[in-house]
């Protein structure tokens, strides 16, 4: 389809947000402006170029000249400075640090585990916890990677979850579930969710509390001996995505089987997140059964709708907790989130500090129906279509933020840059560059570095504000026009970004289609603000309208959690001590992931939030989608850290 040209000064300002590097200061204009003036009066003043060419030939000579005298300059210099250090012989300028360089390596590159800036990427000691023979044979015997007899019994638990279907559907989505209200069929798995815990993991039921929230969501609490301290959480969720009838026959196994073949285990939720939950229960199992007692309270807290927002789970699970201990009562939340992957030519744990921002946007575009035999020039789905391309063609600009609000991919870049060996030359200087400039000069730097992260499709999600148009619907019968039609489109906001700020470019955006086709233009934001654009035609009455209406649970990205805490420390260290495999590189380093969890809830419980699930490649896990699959090891790697976790915050504080 054709797209009709925007007006000159709105388009001029899309793509100056779209790329910064083409934008020009007021300042910069003047003296573009200037530039033009001084050259068309030299035009008049010298109409036949006589005078400048040869004013242009006396420049050219001048200049070959001073050129040439730098270039001998440079050579001299140049072996003053190889006949020096070839005898030891060094000027005094030259400091200590280039003094003990090597004679053979007069520019030595940088190595990557000492590149500056380390500050931000120091890595912390493996944290073991204080010794105890019961808990630390068991560590040693059933987290050993090599026991296939516990690897089995484990894969078995997961497999029997896998088996009980709790998928949640985006109808069920805000659908109030507290009783005496009669339960939606689609839920009854999460009752045979529950009793299949309990029957699993019995010693975690009968020495821990359960209580039951808003009737499918469970909060396990494992009473500390010391009431001083604040408690820690580790959270996870019931609920599965729905696996579409029309990929069954895509799947290697039934999404609903569990099956365990070659070393994994298969089905809808294996990975995201029933794994987690059987981590977890598996560790503090094992913690009690040996007699373990925590100083610390230790809450598990399960939700059951956060594929659709957690807002019937989570967010009543928040209030709970916050109920008990009061804002900020909760010394750190542990969350699903990013794993373990191999990149740069190390194993990097990647910790998530924060998350982006969310929201979902319906486009509805109304127009008069009648037969398609005398069809207009754009039926409704068409302008939508053309609204659709629009936004798709104006992506929202790529951003390493500011000084003050930073993306927290430059975290993950740094740690990237200093201890991936190999990390591509120009994008380890273009990463370093940033923090080695100040001013104007560091804003390009970020600009650069954030076109190269282009190239990366995981990159540019972080970096900037993603759109995903994911349903679409429109007409009823194919001889008559479409007087409706609709779309749902998922926000994934920038860090450095909004709610509002992403809401108002839409609705700019949106301006362009409504002015082309006379359309009355309304949009209601997540906070009920109106706007409106009346049809601008002289006379010409409203062709139809385009609505824009944002979903109540919009989310601006989230605060971040500090990487200099006690909590991100403690988690740091045990998963160096926990997770580290053989004599692998293993490097921890913060993160943030492109999706969002059910934590969008727990600002209110603490400042540190981290989002960790300890599993590895992710790409291969199917998560969401075909052959969604948890490898059979990795669970267990995943139980043996928070069990080790769970002795660790009875300490490391």
């Amino acid at each position: 389809m054709m797209q009709g040209r925007m007006p000159k000064d709105e388009e001029r300002q899309m793509e100056e947000e779209n790329n910064p590097m083409k934008a020009l200061s007021k300042r910069e204009m003047v003296f573009v402006d200037a530039f033009d003036e001084i050259s068309a009066k030299r035009a008049q003043m010298d109409p036949n170029g006589t005078e400048r060419r040869r004013v242009r030939g006396a420049f050219t000579r001048g200049l070959a000249l001073v050129l040439s005298l730098l270039l001998i300059r440079v050579v001299l210099a140049g072996l003053w400075i190889k006949r020096t250090i070839g005898t030891g012989v060094l000027p005094e300028a030259v400091s200590k640090e280039e003094s003990n360089a090597s004679a053979d390596r007069p520019n030595p590159p940088v190595p990557h585990d000492e590149a500056a800036p380390l500050s931000s990427c120091q890595q912390e000691l493996p944290l073991v916890p204080p010794s105890d023979a019961a808990l630390d044979r068991v560590f040693a015997t059933y987290y050993n990677l090599a026991n296939t007899s516990f690897t089995q019994t484990v894969a078995e638990k997961l497999s029997g979850m896998v088996r009980i279907k709790t998928v949640s559907f985006d109808d069920m989505k805000g659908q109030p579930v507290e009783e005496p209200l009669p339960d939606d069929p689609r839920r009854l798995g999460l009752y045979e969710l529950r009793s299949y815990l309990k029957s699993t993991w019995p010693t975690v039921h009968s020495k821990l509390s359960l209580d039951i929230i808003n009737r499918y969501g469970l909060v396990y609490t494992w009473k500390g001996t010391d009431s001083s301290l604040k408690p820690v959480m580790f959270a996870a969720h019931q609920d599965t995505v729905p696996v579409p009838a029309d990929t069954l026959s895509r799947w290697t196994y039934p999404p609903f089987e569990g099956v365990i073949a070659d070393g994994r285990i298969w089905g809808r939720g294996s990975s995201d997140c029933k794994a987690q939950v059987t981590a977890i229960l598996e560790a503090a199992e094992n913690l009690a059964v040996n007699g373990f007692q925590p100083r610390r309270t230790i809450i598990f807290a399960f939700g059951f709708d956060e594929e659709i927002s957690g807002t019937q789970g989570a967010a009543t699970i928040a209030k709970h907790i916050e109920s008990l201990y009061g804002t900020n009562g909760v010394e750190f939340v542990l969350d699903e989130g990013t794993g373990l992957e191999e990149a740069f030519g190390a194993t990097f744990a990647y910790l998530a500090t924060s998350e982006k921002g969310y929201l979902n946007v319906q486009f509805s575009v109304s127009t008069p129906g009648g037969h398609s035999s005398v069809p207009p020039e754009h039926t409704g789905i068409g302008i939508l279509a053309e609204l659709i391309v629009h936004m798709e063609a104006h992506p929202f600009p790529l951003s390493l933020g500011t000084d003050s609000n930073e993306s927290p991919l430059l975290g993950e870049l740094r740690c990237a840059a200093s201890h991936g060996p190999s990390m591509d030359d120009d994008l380890r200087a273009a990463i370093l560059k940033v923090d080695s400039t100040t001013g104007a000069k560091k804003r390009i730097a970020k600009r650069a570095l954030a076109n190269r992260l282009a190239k990366y499709p995981v990159y540019k999600a972080v970096i900037s504000t993603t759109q995903a148009v994911d349903i679409i619907s429109g007409g009823v019968k194919v001889n008559a026009l479409p007087e409706l039609a609709t779309t749902l489109v998922n926000y994934r906001i920038a860090a450095d970004s909004g709610v509002a700020e992403t809401e108002e470019r839409l609705f700019r955006l949106s301006k362009f289609v409504a002015k082309k086709f006379n359309m009355t233009l309304t949009q209601v934001t997540s906070t009920g603000e109106e706007r409106n654009l009346q049809p601008i035609a002289s006379g010409a009455p409203s062709y139809g309208a385009i609505h824009l209406q944002s979903e109540k649970e919009a989310m601006n990205p989230s605060p971040r959690t500090p990487v200099d805490g006690a909590p991100f420390k403690i988690v740091a260290g045990t998963a160096l001590h926990a997770l580290r495999r053989n004599d692998e590189k293993l490097i921890v380093s913060p993160s943030s992931p492109t999706g969002n969890t059910d934590t969008r809830y727990y600002h209110g419980l603490s400042p540190h939030i981290l989002r960790f699930s300890p599993l590895r490649s992710r790409a291969s896990r199917g998560v969401h989608t075909v052959d969604e699959n948890a490898i059979a090891i990795d669970v267990v790697a995943s139980s043996g850290f928070f069990y080790e976790l769970m002795r660790n915050v009875n300490h490391g504080f």
